[in-house]
């Protein structure tokens, strides 16, 4: 069989290339370079944990000492957080715009926005919302000082109007089965 010029150039590369793969495979390391470094590096483990075996432990803390260095919780009933549930006010969007129009706000204007609602409407003072977070429905979450002020705003929710039109607020219902 004749190869002419133009043939032969079209096989140079390819010839070229399985070279090179053929170079590369030789340079890798054998299956039995491999399995004696895993040894050796199994050695060194071994090793070390022998040698850390021997390290004396006394003057470390053990494990009942340990929470004894944290912060003690709180003891005394006045002292705990009141419960979120007993401080959450939820207030229920109607409208699709109002939805989108919260949604571009952060939890902070949301804050700022409720409490400016609640100083038009309600006495100064009562019913200050410490956080705020917009639900996946729409809904806008706010949490207050305390459970005082949670029942003194869901008595009367004419703010919740100032804060966004046609908006109402959620009486929680609880119920068991």
């Amino acid at each position: 069989m004749d190869l002419n010029a133009k043939e032969t150039e079209k096989l140079v590369p390819f010839i070229k290339s399985v070279s090179q793969y053929l170079e590369k495979a030789r340079s890798q390391k054998s299956i039995d370079d491999v399995l004696a470094a895993i040894k050796n590096t199994d050695d060194k483990i071994t090793l070390i944990k022998s040698s850390t075996d021997r390290i004396p432990m006394t003057n470390t803390l053990s494990s009942k000492q340990w929470p004894a260095l944290g912060p003690k919780p709180p003891t005394s009933p006045a002292m705990r957080m009141p419960v979120k549930e007993n401080r959450t006010v939820t207030v229920k969007m109607t409208n699709f715009i109002n939805i989108r129009l919260l949604r571009e706000l952060s939890s902070a204007d949301i804050v700022k926005k409720a409490n400016n609602s609640i100083e038009k409407i309600k006495d100064r003072g009562k019913g200050r919302v410490i956080a705020a977070k917009q639900l996946k429905s729409g809904d806008v979450s706010l949490t207050v000082r305390g459970e005082k002020d949670a029942i003194y705003l869901r008595a009367d929710d004419t703010w919740t109007r100032v804060l966004v039109r046609n908006a109402e607020i959620v009486v929680p219902t609880y119920s068991g089965i």
